[in-house]
């Protein structure tokens, strides 16, 4: 299993620093087939294929995603081509109003103004 507290955050992640301490990172998230699979396979049970929904999930350990440099408070895998599209693509959009964030979002995190 390779080493994911490389220390350094990326410039380019959207919403660091966090004045939440990532609280979007609380419940982990969902995984595609793919991003599933090669994260298995380089970080062993740390990604795990939930049995009831068939669907791939990052664990959470002490409340927050198995990935989140707590030191940092940044996600240690925002750097890797494999790193979930469900987090790349948050906030999710509403497919009703593609410029509207969904509802639940400012739940998830509270910078997400909701009108």
């Amino acid at each position: 299993m390779k080493n994911i507290n490389s220390g350094k955050i990326p410039d380019n992640l959207p919403c660091y620093p966090c004045p939440h301490k990532s609280c979007c990172c609380r419940w982990g998230t969902w995984l595609t087939d793919e991003e599933g699979i090669k994260l298995n396979e380089l970080y062993g049970d740390m990604v795990f294929l939930d049995e009831d929904t068939k669907v791939w999930r990052t664990q959470v350990r002490d409340g927050r995603c198995v990935f989140l440099n707590r030191k940092d408070i940044g996600c240690s895998i925002h750097h890797l081509d494999i790193y979930p599209q469900s987090c790349r693509d948050f906030p999710w959009k509403d497919a009703r109003d593609p410029l509207a964030p969904r509802a639940f979002d400012a739940i998830t995190c509270p910078e997400i103004p909701i009108e």
